[in-house]
């Protein structure tokens, strides 16, 4: 199961999760032209202590402004846009129930939710089991997420 972890995830008031953010910058070759701020963004945050929570706060906004703000230069949109625009188009493969590989997701938006035992068509499955590097990010920085199984089920609908 491919499972993309929301920002906030990475980004917790006390640092537990810094380490995976690292391992998550240096892998995501996407962010290449931003490494080295969003590197110079983590040392700082790393740097705070535990009481300053006003400029962890805001070292985390500059954070997701800054991936934001590169995600919005090439892509013409808003990662939240881009992100549901991806979503739109993977539900008109999906199904309720039966068999298939399952999907879950978040939206950020009360109109659109993930319907209960929301499945991808066996035969559609090829087409989004590699969700788009830009996608994964766009869910990171928005705090949304998005999962697809491996693995094939069954799932009853009733």
């Amino acid at each position: 199961m491919l499972n993309i972890k929301p920002l906030t995830y990475y980004l917790s008031e006390d640092h537990t999760n810094l380490q995976e953010l690292k391992q998550w910058i240096s892998i995501n070759k996407f962010i290449e032209p931003i490494k080295l701020n969003l590197n110079t963004l983590i040392k700082e945050i790393e740097q705070t202590k535990w009481l300053e929570k006003d400029i962890r706060k805001k070292l985390f906004q500059n954070f997701q402004n800054m991936i934001i703000s590169y995600i919005t230069y090439i892509t013409d949109s808003h990662p939240h846009k881009y992100f549901l625009d991806y979503i739109t188009d993977l539900d008109k493969h999906c199904f309720q129930g039966g068999y298939g590989y399952s999907v879950s997701y978040t939206t950020g938006s009360p109109d659109k939710q993930c319907p209960h035992h929301w499945m991808i068509k066996s035969e559609y499955y090829e087409q989004f089991k590699d969700i788009p590097e830009i996608i994964q990010l766009c869910a990171t920085v928005c705090n949304l997420y998005l999962n697809i199984d491996d693995k094939p089920t069954h799932a009853i609908w009733n």
